[in-house]
């Protein structure tokens, strides 16, 4: 019960790292592209 907990809650940080990391690469793409204009 415990780890399964624990498996759960990593998946869920492990997924938003990786949106966070999306999200990040997407604004700096933003960030590039308003530079280049």
């Amino acid at each position: 019960m415990k780890t399964d907990y624990y498996c759960v809650f990593f998946q869920e940080k492990w997924f938003l790292i990786e949106y966070m990391k999306d999200f990040f690469k997407i604004s700096t793409t933003t960030k590039n592209i308003n530079k280049l204009m």
